[in-house]
């Protein structure tokens, strides 16, 4: 076999992590195709969502970072697969990990509805940019507008979930590629989990915001009700990660994303005005 390891660079990786990708690439002989945007629409993207959703609340912004990526990284695959004649994709995700059911209903009732936003410039703009973001990674039997994810349209190419069929071992993985590959954790990180974009950092402070505790902490639930991880280890990881100050989500917001400096004081009023809970 013949394997390609192919990234989505959503505008927002961590230089730490493409690193990582680049040095396992290299012990392993496998080629890398990294697609991004030439045009910066993942970042144009995530710059006019964030600001539509600052009048919306807090619960709004923890919501808004990843709509770009939700496309991008299923895209990205897709087309590197047909252009190179792939006939099986490999993806990585497990169960295990999954916080996608726990978060929406940790948000349910706290959402404004998307009618309120139709007043807002900021979301027609980012409606534009995701049809751009379409425009220049066209995947095969999928509409150029709407919404949703794309799907594989194509029947010489088959998808598996790997940890649909190996067991998902977190300790062992970890260890594994930390010792062969060459893995290093970000500075600054709690953990190695969801460490490759450097939005996460930021959806984490809105989501503790908002609910009490950091998204990781909904996975972490899943890894102990798993047995892959002890409850002891995912506090301490979570005491850590909720600590992180607003001057530097603030920096970030302002330096990476563009929030002007209305913007940040509206935020940073909202968020005074919902204190951090206890955990």
């Amino acid at each position: 076999m013949n394997p390609l390891a192919v990234n989505h660079d959503n505008e927002f990786v961590n230089p730490q992590a493409a690193k990582n990708m680049r040095s396992a690439c290299k012990a392993l002989g496998v080629d890398l195709s990294v697609v991004r945007s030439k045009k910066d629409v993942a970042t144009s993207i995530v710059r006019s969502n964030t600001k539509a959703s600052v009048p919306l609340g807090l619960a709004e912004m923890a919501r808004g970072f990843c709509r770009q990526c939700a496309y991008g990284y299923h895209s990205a695959v897709y087309i590197e697969a047909e252009k190179h004649g792939v006939p099986l994709i490999l993806w990585g995700t497990s169960a295990a990990e999954s916080t996608e059911k726990v978060r929406r209903k940790a948000l349910q009732g706290m959402l404004k509805s998307r009618w309120n936003k139709l007043a807002d410039v900021n979301f027609y703009k980012t409606e534009y940019f995701s049809f751009m973001q379409r425009l220049e990674f066209p995947v095969s039997g999928n509409p150029l507008f709407g919404r949703a994810e794309p799907k594989l349209k194509n029947p010489a190419i088959q998808e598996v979930s790997v940890f649909d069929y190996l067991p998902w071992e977190r300790q062992k993985l970890k260890e594994t590629i930390q010792r062969e590959l060459g893995w290093e954790k970000p500075v600054g990180h709690v953990t190695t989990w969801r460490s490759d974009c450097t939005l996460h950092q930021v959806v984490n402070f809105f989501f503790v915001k908002t609910v009490g505790c950091t998204q990781d902490c909904m996975g972490y639930c899943n890894m102990i009700n798993a047995g892959q991880m002890t409850r002891d280890e995912a506090l301490g990881q979570e005491e850590q990660a909720i600590l992180q100050p607003w001057q530097e989500v603030e920096k970030f917001l302002r330096e990476q994303i563009g929030l002007s400096s209305g913007e940040l004081e509206r935020i940073n009023a909202m968020q005074k005005a919902s204190p951090l809970p206890g955990v």
